[in-house]
């Protein structure tokens, strides 16, 4: 039997490119943080911005390293890396929450929060689903006589 990593190749592409759109996202805004002309490194708020960011940045790449390589407890580590990337939305809501009063912004960022958790949460269910496949090549050797 052999263990195929994830259910199908449909929820390892989607976890893929999922993970590059975000990398990609992630790096782009961390870039425009840094690079913006009102940054300064004495506004704690940006700074946690960029740490954020940053963080984000290192959490998608590894994830994209995993499902490339591939490891055998692959499954296992990338819902920790997805884990971490819920546990920094929901700081990342934080931050952002606190900025904004009654604001059309706090919905914004209430449904933000609320998408990204449940894709990362249906990522570690469905990753967690083995799908078990036989492979009969043995059974077909047996009994064939090895000349």
């Amino acid at each position: 039997m052999k263990r195929n990593i994830f259910k199908s190749k449909k929820l390892y592409f989607t976890n893929i490119i999922f993970n590059i759109i975000l990398l990609i996202v992630s790096i782009l805004s961390l870039k425009t943080l840094i690079f913006s002309k009102a940054y300064s490194f004495t506004d704690k708020e940006q700074l946690k911005e960029i740490i954020l960011y940053f963080g984000y940045s290192i959490i998608y790449f590894i994830a994209l390293i995993l499902l490339i390589i591939k490891p055998p407890k692959g499954i296992f580590y990338l819902n920790i890396i997805y884990s971490l990337a819920i546990l920094f939305n929901f700081n990342d809501f934080i931050i952002h929450y606190s900025k904004y009063a009654e604001s059309i912004h706090r919905v914004v960022y209430i449904v933000l929060i609320i998408i990204f958790t449940l894709v990362f949460a249906s990522f570690i269910y469905l990753n967690n689903k083995k799908k078990f496949k036989i492979d009969f090549l043995e059974l077909e050797e047996i009994g064939k006589h090895k000349e």
